[in-house]
Order: structure tokens, then sequence, then C-alpha cells
């Protein structure tokens, strides 16, 4: 379980996501048993000779192949470095088509033509989340009750923020889920934060964890 958040600003994207995989054990009586499997999950990979971020909430497996090595064999084969966001997401959800019943959804965000963009893909459909029409805007998936209950009625343009506030704020979002989210008496969230700067210059990893944690709430 996940929680992902994108924060745009004019001088650049920010993309945050936890690192938390868990696995749900359902026994005869009916009790469920949520485990945190590890707390190592790579939930932002780069696609378009690393000028697009993506993110990921939902299964971890498509087809019993990783997504973030699923995401990097689609990048090899039917991205090219010409492509629009938009063409990009297309493919994706053409891509994802051929793997029905997925239950996987990602967050693609970058530039074209100078101008920021991000589209939800999902199996059934991909949707333009951002373009420039706001110059300050927040996304946020996955696990995000918690996160709704904060941030829903903050409007970012009626207090513009730069690009550092914009990386706390990412960041302050997936604290959020992981201080606070609880669905059955278990935290989805957790683990290291991984945080992706994206701007028309450079695209960077502010945070990119390197650590494995393992453990059991059983």
């Amino acid at each position: 379980m996940t929680i992902l958040a994108s924060v745009f600003v004019p001088d650049g994207i920010v993309m945050a996501a936890d690192s938390r995989v868990t696995l749900t054990t359902t026994y005869p009586n009916g009790r469920e048993c949520k485990t945190v499997e590890r707390d190592n999950e790579y939930k932002i990979s780069l696609l378009r000779k690393g000028t697009v971020g993506i993110s990921y909430h939902g299964k971890t497996h498509i087809d019993k192949k990783p997504v973030p090595g699923l995401l990097k064999e689609f990048d090899d084969k039917y991205i090219n470095e010409n492509d629009t966001l938009e063409e990009i997401s297309k493919k994706l959800h053409e891509y994802m088509s051929l793997h029905p019943g997925s239950e996987v959804c990602f967050i693609a965000c970058g530039y074209d033509k100078g101008d920021p963009i991000a589209y939800t893909i999902c199996e059934d459909a991909y949707v333009l989340n951002f373009s420039n029409r706001k110059p300050y805007h927040a996304i946020w998936r996955g696990d995000i009750e918690q996160v709704d209950k904060r941030y829903s009625n903050i409007d970012i343009n009626s207090n513009p923020i730069p690009l550092e506030s914009a990386i706390e704020f990412a960041e302050l979002i997936i604290k959020t889920a992981i201080d606070y989210e609880v669905i059955k008496g278990h935290n989805p969230c957790g683990g290291p934060i991984d945080v992706l700067v994206l701007t028309k210059g450079y695209t960077k990893f502010y945070k990119h964890k390197n650590i494995s944690l393992i453990e059991s709430e059983c």
C-alpha cells in the first residue's frame, strides 16, 4: 500500500513516495493479518532518458514482473526521446491493457516544450491531472484519507511557494500518511521517503534510499 505526492511550482515539479510493501494474509476464520513485507520498494522511476518521473501505487507485480523492472522494459522498448507526456501515457495505457487485472496506477510528470504536465495512467484510462493552467498545484494518490482531511482545502495558489518549500510539502504529505494513516489497526504506508525533483534544466533525486528493512506485525 502506498502514498504518492506530486507538487508543481513555477520552478519545478516534486514527486515523493513512501517505500512500504504490505502482505495481507486471510485465515480460514476470516481474520486478516497485515504484514510489512518490506520497506524498500522503489515507487518512483525515470522514463524518456531521465526526463519523465513516474510513480505507482497498487500491486507491486504485473504478471509476476516487479513494476520497476516492467517500467524499464517499457521505457527501453516503447519510449522515444521525442515522445510527449500524452504519447507516453497513451502508450503505457495501451501496454497496461495487455495485462488485465493488474490493479496498478501511475502518475507521470515532466515537461513538454517547457510546460509542466502530469497524467494518471490506469488500465481503464489515462487522464490529464495537471497542465500549466495554474502555476501551483498538488496531487496525491494511494492511501490518502488522512492526507485529504488535512490538505484538501489548502490552495497553494493563494500562498505561492518556492521549489524548496514544494519539496518540504511533498515530504510532509508522505510523512502525514506514514504517521496517521491506519487501516484496521495497520499503517499501510512507511519506510524511507524518496523525492524526485524535475525542472526544465535537470532531473535529480533529492532523496533516494539505499537501505532494506524487514519487519512483521503478526
